[in-house]
C-alpha cells in the first residue's frame, strides 16, 4: 500500500509546481464578443462569446489574446482581475501575456495609484 501513495503524491507535487508555472487566463463576456487565444503558440479558440459566458484557458509559457468588443469583455490571469483592454466595440489584437508582463496587466500598483494615473 506504501508504494501507490508513494507514486500519487510526488505526481501530484509536480501537478501543483506546474501549476504555479502557468499562466490562467479566464475570459467573462460582459456583452457578445469575439475572441481569439492561442495558448504556446496554438489557437484554442476561435469564436463568438456570448453575453455571461465565460471560458478558462491555461499555458505554460505565452497567450496571445485577440478580441473583438474590448469593452465587452473582462479577464483574469492567474486569479487576479486584469486592467480593461479597451473601450466597447474596440478591436484588440495580439495581446501577449506572459509570467514577465503580468504585473502590468492585472494592475498591481493600484494601491499605490489612488488617482487612477498610470505609472
Amino acid at each position: 500500500m506504501v508504494l501507490p501513495t508513494d507514486r500519487v503524491y510526488p505526481a501530484q507535487a509536480r501537478l501543483g509546481e506546474a501549476a504555479s508555472d502557468s499562466l490562467v487566463l479566464t475570459l467573462t463576456a460582459q456583452a457578445d464578443c469575439w475572441v481569439e487565444v492561442r495558448a504556446d503558440g496554438e489557437t484554442v479558440v476561435n469564436r463568438v462569446l456570448a453575453q455571461g459566458e465565460s471560458q478558462t484557458f491555461e499555458a505554460r509559457g505565452e497567450l496571445v489574446l485577440s478580441v473583438g468588443n474590448a469593452g465587452g469583455l473582462s479577464i483574469r490571469v492567474n486569479d487576479r482581475p486584469a486592467l480593461p483592454l479597451g473601450r466597447s466595440g474596440e478591436v484588440r489584437k495580439n495581446i501577449v501575456i506572459t509570467r514577465q508582463n503580468l504585473p502590468d496587466l492585472v494592475g498591481q500598483d493600484d494601491a499605490a495609484r489612488p488617482d487612477g494615473r498610470s505609472g
